[in-house]
């Protein structure tokens, strides 16, 4: 609720501010969706290499390194709705367009339901183990 109360405030405040906004809610949100990856390994290097298969190709996909249109038409629908595709695209707006925070709401939706739908798995499967004495 804070998040939201502080986006609607900065919403008309300096396009860095936003896109520092924008930048820590993308980055506690592929944090949030690696909980459950980090929850079900046993060793570090097993968590490292889960992290890497589950955000390595979002670099590729989400549109950050090529545009999402010149990617083939079978793997577009899958890479906009990647979470960091709506972290790129808002931070996008925000950067070249100057647009304020109301002005990028499917964007901030999508990342909303990301972090919704990773919490969510986050606390089910998150499980305390011993790993080592």
């Amino acid at each position: 609720m804070s998040i939201i109360l502080a986006g609607l405030a900065l919403s008309k405040a300096s396009m860095s501010s936003r896109s520092k906004l924008v930048l820590g809610i993308g980055a506690q949100l592929l944090v949030l969706l690696a909980a459950p990856q980090i929850a079900a390994q046993m060793t570090q290097q097993a968590i490292m290499a889960m992290g890497n298969l589950f955000i390595f190709p979002q670099m590729f996909l989400s549109g950050i390194f090529f545009p999402i249109d010149s990617l083939p038409e079978l793997v577009q629908p899958l890479a906009s709705l990647l979470p960091l595709s709506f972290v790129a695209n808002a931070l996008r707006e925000i950067a070249s367009n100057g647009l304020s925070l109301l002005e990028i709401l499917p964007e901030l939706a999508g990342i909303t339901v990301w972090l919704v739908g990773g919490f969510l798995l986050a606390t089910r499967l998150f499980v305390w183990k011993e790993v080592a004495n």
